[in-house]
């Protein structure tokens, strides 16, 4: 049986509405027998009280103006425009005291969404930092992406190689696919 490990943004799947293609896209790959189980790093059981706190908080409608050069036949010509932040609604309390509720129960393993939290240990630590060392430069690769990549590294050393990896991350992909690492993008 093959087991997946879930980045951040593929854990939180599990909480946004409506649910996406991306969610029915992991649900077939982790869902067997009536249960849902993967696993998460540690690191990725502390962010999502972050993702999650966002959406409490919500975000107001931004407008920042900026200019940037077009390149169009001939040449460049200076563009200014304005970028827009949509607004996204304040999380009722009762909506996010039910998300924390189920963060809880999933990753106390009760019900039928179970997750294995993979604590940070020093091997991880050490695993990730020099990924991020060799790869920093080149993608768009944080200290979060490598806590991660690392906390997988070490649970195949550790609990065999039939671990899969859910990300949609451009830059950590990247660096999966240079270190020859499964991965399963539910995009």
């Amino acid at each position: 049986m093959c087991k997946y490990f879930l980045d951040t943004n593929a854990y939180s799947l599990f909480f946004q509405k409506p649910k996406t293609n991306q969610y029915n896209n992991l649900l077939k790959k982790i869902h067997e027998k009536g249960q849902i189980l993967f696993s998460i790093s540690e690191i990725t059981s502390l962010e999502i009280h972050s993702v999650l706190g966002k959406w409490r908080r919500g975000v107001q409608a931004q407008r920042q103006s900026y200019e940037r050069n077009i390149s169009i036949t001939g040449g460049t010509v200076r563009c200014s425009n304005i970028w827009v932040t949509r607004c996204v609604k304040r999380l009722k309390p009762r909506v996010y005291r039910d998300m924390k509720k189920m963060v809880s129960d999933i990753e106390a393993k009760k019900g039928s969404i179970q997750a294995d939290v993979i604590s940070l240990n020093a091997s991880s630590i050490e695993i990730g930092t020099n990924l991020l060392i060799r790869y920093a430069h080149r993608y768009n690769f944080g200290s979060h992406d490598a806590l991660i990549i690392g906390s997988f590294i070490d649970a195949r050393i550790n609990e065999g190689k039939n671990i899969i990896i859910v990300t949609s991350d451009k830059g950590m992909k990247a660096v999966l696919k240079d270190e020859s690492l499964p991965y399963f993008d539910p995009k």
